[in-house]
């Protein structure tokens, strides 16, 4: 058995009579900024949640599970995916009566939104069960350090190698993704390719963590589950202050004042209206070309096609991002230290004429293969096509 090394916290979140939502325990301690977030996560401050409304762990496993990969930190954590309604709590007599929700946060650096689903329904299950946190540590220490656990008197167990990776990333389908947004799809895919910063937003929550999950399929190369997806945000000011210092990023919100707040994206995304749009100051990043329009045309007629299944249209798109980059490291020229760099110049020896040439000096910066020039920030300025 292997050790579930990405987990580095178990947080346990409680709301009572008086509406007052703390974080009770902790393994290991987590730090002030970071109990902010999960609480403001969880939801449990949320009005909706009076009178015990039931968003259990069983309706809520897309949130927990997409919501444990909030960024590089490790600031995550699978929040509400272990919650007990305040209707239930009464049936729990080791619980104190003053409860009416209880949730368990899980937080962790690995994109595996299934597994931690699991291992949240069974954390919650043990605390509600045996009225002492104990339990519950007993069980987080275990798959820590082995990857599993059992207790053949409870009858229950977890086993994480049961769990295959592959699931988690090819949940979302690419297809239906493409089928969303059409032609628009070449601005997202744009985003993506040359590390922009990207906002989702979507009135349901549970729409919007399946949605989201799937983006990176359009990145395979990257494999950038683990990076720089961030599924949910509160807008809590902490976690603003986290997106921001990681450079570029795909957030997901609830929230629609978020999306007012331009200076924070290049490219919104609204899953409700089934648009994507891009921000006023980063179109020059976004000017498409006859290269675009092909690639445009192919996403969304491989979406369309019945014989077309999602593990293929992403192996084939894999391929032509490949090529891509293959044509990119071509464009390489050596300098006096004796390093290769694509330049706008060597873009421009090759006969690519703009807005191609932009982009394609973007994707060298997004993938290392070019030094960008003060104040670009990684997006070059364009010409008229």
């Amino acid at each position: 058995m292997t050790s579930l090394s990405g987990l580095s916290s178990c947080v346990i979140i409680e709301r009572d009579i008086n509406a007052h939502v703390l974080v009770t325990w902790s393994y290991p301690d987590v730090d002030p900024d970071a109990e902010v977030v999960l609480k403001a996560r969880s939801r449990l401050a949320s009005s909706s949640r009076v009178g015990g409304t039931k968003r259990g762990a069983a309706d809520g496993g897309e949130e927990a599970a997409a919501a444990d990969d909030a960024g590089e930190d490790g600031e995550g954590g699978a929040v509400g995916a272990g919650e007990v309604p305040g209707e239930e709590l009464s049936s729990f007599s080791k619980l104190s009566p003053k409860l009416t929700h209880v949730a368990v946060a899980l937080m962790s650096e690995a994109f595996h939104p299934e597994k931690y689903l699991a291992l949240c329904k069974l954390l919650t299950t043990l605390y509600t069960t045996s009225g002492t946190p104990l339990s519950s540590l007993q069980c987080f220490l275990s798959v820590f350090a082995k990857g599993n656990w059992a207790d053949d008197a409870l009858s229950m167990s977890f086993k994480g190698d049961s769990f295959d990776i592959r699931h988690a990333y090819l949940t979302s389908s690419l297809k239906a993704i493409i089928g969303m947004f059409g032609e628009e799809i070449i601005l997202l895919w744009v985003a993506l390719m040359i590390k922009k910063r990207v906002g989702v937003f979507c009135s349901d929550l549970q729409k919007l963590l399946h949605t989201i999950r799937g983006f990176p399929l359009l990145v395979w190369h990257r494999q950038s589950w683990n990076t720089n997806l961030w599924p949910y945000i509160a807008g809590h000011e902490n976690e603003i202050s986290d997106i921001q210092s990681s450079g570029f990023y795909t957030v997901g919100f609830t929230n629609p004042g978020i999306k007012n707040n331009t200076d924070l994206f290049d490219l919104i995304v609204d899953l409700d209206a089934e648009s994507i749009s891009v921000v006023q100051q980063s179109r020059d990043s976004f000017m498409l070309s006859g290269f675009h329009k092909e690639m445009t045309n192919w996403l969304v007629e491989s979406s369309g096609r019945d014989d077309m299944t999602d593990q293929a249209l992403i192996k084939e798109l894999t391929l032509r991002t490949k090529k891509l980059l293959e044509k990119l490291e071509s464009l390489k020229e050596t300098d006096d230290s004796g390093s290769g760099y694509v330049t706008m110049e060597s873009i421009h020896k090759a006969k690519i004429k703009s807005p191609l040439d932009h982009f394609m000096y973007n994707l060298a910066i997004a993938e290392e293969m070019a030094l960008p020039t003060d104040g670009t920030s990684g997006a070059a300025a364009t010409e008229d096509s």
